[in-house]
């Protein structure tokens, strides 16, 4: 008879030519057996399985589940800062692959919970913030699924690293679609966002200060409750979108703004433009796994320097844009510090220097 880690293990190999960004996903982590779970679970760089659970499953099964905690892991779910309610996190991973992945297994999609289409296919923080206030599986398995997640810089790293393989390769496979747009837009740009905010050192000093025990007491340890500051910073970020930024570029863009929110900024505007102002500037207070934009036209970077020269109060500007435009006079605002973010490297050895006497240039490193 064939165990179930062999048959793991064969699902495994087809995936190799059939699914390479599915197969890269499932051999960074390690296989072990778990009889004392009731399932399979994804946590701290393993996918555990209950033997008995897996040889239940006929073949289709088999590779429905195995796919959708690839995807899991693809998404990052079990990798992000710990959720305060395990159960309520489980579910609402279980959603979101629901809604991509729209899969026979028991699970519910968005508008089986709220009743309407209103939340389609959002991202996993979405729909832990807007689930029902005590829904979840009644069972104990959504907490013993999901009750050793924990942020691990390190394997989303490795992650991102096969994401962007399979970019480069168009190594997607099934991947396609809405599904890819949330994993580009869930990447962790290698960006010091430290740095950046640093950049803006003058007006980011904090004025919220938090008492917490999930940050330990520099002098006490954890004996006594340590300080986390909430930056009160009033940030701008502008996206080209322009003909010449690709949807990628874009969902990288975004997923910018999103990275902001880990490093205690509270709220970030942001707004669109190719050769002028697409839409008005929006104020985010949460991560958002989509956003909508218009454009596609030219590209003139006198664009957002002008925005600020109208709204003074803004701390900072970051332009995120390839830079192919004529360079522009410096914005009369001295006030608020301007940081051009390159969409590449190439974009920014080509074009970076020009603008740099309005404000500092970067690039993201794909």
């Amino acid at each position: 008879m064939i165990s179930a880690r062999e048959r793991l293990s064969a699902v495994g190999e087809r995936w190799f030519l059939l699914e390479p960004l599915l197969f890269s996903i499932w051999t960074t982590h390690n296989l072990v057996m778990e009889p004392r779970i009731q399932t399979i679970r994804v946590c701290q760089g393993r996918i555990e399985y209950n033997p008995a659970y897996i040889q239940g499953l006929d073949n289709r099964r088999l590779e429905t589940v195995m796919r959708c905690e690839a995807v899991r892991i693809l998404l990052k779910h079990p990798y992000q800062r710990r959720k305060p309610n395990p159960r309520r996190a489980y579910l609402a991973s279980n959603v979101t692959l629901q809604e991509y992945l729209q899969t026979d297994l028991p699970w519910p999609r968005a508008c089986d919970v709220f009743g309407s289409h209103d939340y389609d296919r959002q991202s996993f923080d979405v729909y832990y913030q807007v689930l029902p206030a005590g829904l979840g599986p009644g069972d104990s398995g959504g907490e013993e699924n999901s009750q050793l997640w924990e942020a691990d810089d390190l394997l989303a790293e490795r992650i991102d690293q096969q994401v962007q393989v399979a970019r480069q390769g168009n190594g997607w496979g099934s991947i396609a679609g809405g599904l890819r747009e949330q994993v580009l837009a869930n990447l962790c740009p290698p960006l010091d966002y430290r740095a950046v905010l640093g950049f803006f050192r003058s007006s980011i000093l904090s004025a919220q200060r938090r008492l917490t025990r999930l940050k330990p007491s520099r002098r006490y340890g954890f004996e006594s409750l340590g300080s986390r500051y909430d930056f009160t910073t009033q940030l701008l970020v502008a996206v080209d979108v322009s003909g010449s930024i690709s949807s990628e570029d874009m969902s990288r863009g975004f997923s910018i703004i999103n990275q902001f929110f880990r490093y205690g900024i509270r709220t970030v505007d942001f707004l669109c433009f190719d050769t002028e102002v697409k839409g008005k500037a929006t104020t985010l207070t949460r991560a958002r796994s989509r956003i909508e934009v218009v454009g596609r036209g030219g590209t003139n970077l006198a664009v957002p320097l002008a925005y600020i020269d109208e709204h003074r109060h803004y701390d900072g500007l970051i332009v995120f844009t390839d830079g192919l435009a004529p360079v522009p006079s410096p914005p009369r605002n001295r006030r608020t510090r301007v940081l051009w973010l390159f969409n590449s490297q190439e974009s920014y050895r080509q074009r970076g220097q020009g603008l740099r006497s309005i404000g500092p240039a970067i690039s993201l490193k794909l």
